[in-house]
């Protein structure tokens, strides 16, 4: 896994877990043009909610991203040494067969998901399977992922 300047179709996110036994260190999230469709449609979807500020979040089930933990073996440091300091993700470059050697959690994951925010922003979940407890990436602003005017509108909007 190699840091890149460009933008590429994975990038890697900070990540972390509640759990007291188990790692998570980062996520890597592939960004294929279907999963940017998808994502400009959470933002109109949340768009129609207009500035109620009741609102939360909008849930949804999706799982394009895996977790993983750093591998003390890699002399190449930890994914977290790629993030400049005021970073929690970047654009990667991926080797082929890397991602089937990154190293998962210990606990198997499921039932995941993704949490668009109403300012643009979005986290994904996963749930362990038999221990119940919870992962998640940082929060990421789905509109520099995306390269969607119309979510660059709309955040400026709901800033103001």
């Amino acid at each position: 896994m190699k840091r890149s300047g460009e933008p590429t179709p994975y990038i890697m996110i900070l990540a972390d877990t509640a759990s007291e036994w188990d790692n998570c260190d980062f996520a890597v999230i592939h960004l294929t043009e279907e999963w940017k469709g998808k994502m400009r449609e959470r933002l109109a979807e949340i768009e129609r909610f207009g500035t109620d500020e009741e609102l939360c979040s909008l849930l949804y089930w999706d799982a394009p991203v895996g977790f993983y933990q750093n591998n003390d073996e890699d002399e190449n440091g930890t994914p977290k040494d790629l993030l400049n300091e005021d970073e929690v993700w970047c654009y990667i470059t991926l080797e082929d067969g890397e991602p089937e050697n990154l190293v998962a959690p210990e606990s198997r994951l499921g039932t995941f998901m993704l949490t668009v925010y109403p300012y643009g922003t979005a986290t994904y979940n996963a749930i362990g399977k038999h221990s119940g407890e919870e992962y998640w990436t940082e929060a990421f602003d789905i509109s520099r992922l995306t390269n969607s005017e119309k979510a660059n509108v709309l955040l400026t909007a709901k800033s103001e």
